[in-house]
């Protein structure tokens, strides 16, 4: 239900403005509760193509790929978003739980209590 309209509506606002960062990321929040994951994991991409030190895209591609079963590369991003200040015992933790269990993506509301807030680095 309601993630299908949420992905129409940022489908609409990514034509109008394809350089919307948090748009591709939102989308791809929405794919994921559809576990569309391979389809979160393209916008997690454009994310980071547009914004490449988006901590929160790191760690949503990472636990995309979690899921997926591509672990290389969730080890590849969370270790990026470590850098950028995701706290690695949480990051670690979610994915083992992931690999070992086949556990659910996590949703927003805990990756913010791990990681803090959504927010976009100011480009300089």
């Amino acid at each position: 239900g309601q993630f299908h309209l949420a992905i129409r509506d940022y489908d609409k606002a990514l034509r109008l403005d394809p350089k919307f960062v948090l748009g591709y990321l939102i989308r791809g929040l929405a794919l994921n509760e559809l576990d569309q994951h391979m389809q979160a994991v393209e916008n997690y991409d454009q994310a980071i193509n547009l914004s490449p030190d988006f901590t929160h895209a790191f760690i949503r591609r990472a636990l995309a790929h979690a899921v997926l079963g591509n672990d290389t590369e969730a080890q590849q991003d969370t270790d990026r978003a470590v850098e950028l200040g995701a706290n690695r015992e949480h990051m670690e933790a979610r994915l083992a739980a992931i690999q070992s269990s086949g556990s659910d993506y996590p949703s927003y509301s805990t990756i913010a209590a791990e990681h803090g807030p959504l927010e976009l680095k100011d480009e300089e």
